[in-house]
């Protein structure tokens, strides 16, 4: 069941989609990610935990746009690759899920719903990387789903 949903992400019109929303949520984070980096690591201290939650979520957008531009069956010739993604998109999917949850009951509510679609967006393409297809799975539009073995 994992493995047709997982086989889903190959579809062209899905990945334009998961792009199209990247690139927004991309230009939302990626900022305060880069502030996180240069800034966190002045005073290991005070501001660590905001360099290792900048850390993690940069590990999660960088996995996440290396997981929509690499097709199912690149990844599953490449083990190593796979799994290295599969950990970023975890931690990009924890720090998400634990902004957004941290956000909810300020007037922050547009932010901490970004999060949440990037949550959302993150759990998706991991259960993709996860579970890719034993075989090369196309889902045409007509509904219609053929592979080679």
């Amino acid at each position: 069941m994992l493995q047709i949903f997982a086989s889903v992400i190959d579809y062209r019109p899905v990945r334009i989609a998961m792009a199209l929303v990247g690139v927004v949520l991309t230009l939302l984070f990626v900022p305060a990610l880069i502030a996180g980096l240069v800034g966190g690591g002045s005073d290991l201290g005070r501001e660590f935990p905001f360099f290792v939650v900048a850390l993690f979520g940069f590990a999660g957008v960088v996995s996440a746009w290396l997981r929509i531009f690499m097709s199912s069956v690149r990844l599953a010739a490449r083990p190593r690759l796979r799994w290295a993604l599969a950990g970023g998109l975890t931690l990009g999917v924890l720090v998400a899920f634990w902004l957004a949850l941290g956000f909810r009951h300020q007037s922050a509510t547009p932010v901490s719903l970004a999060y949440a679609i990037s949550a959302v967006l993150g759990v998706l393409l991991l259960v993709g990387t996860v579970f890719l297809p034993r075989r090369s799975l196309t889902i045409h539009p007509s509904g219609r789903r053929s592979g080679a073995a």
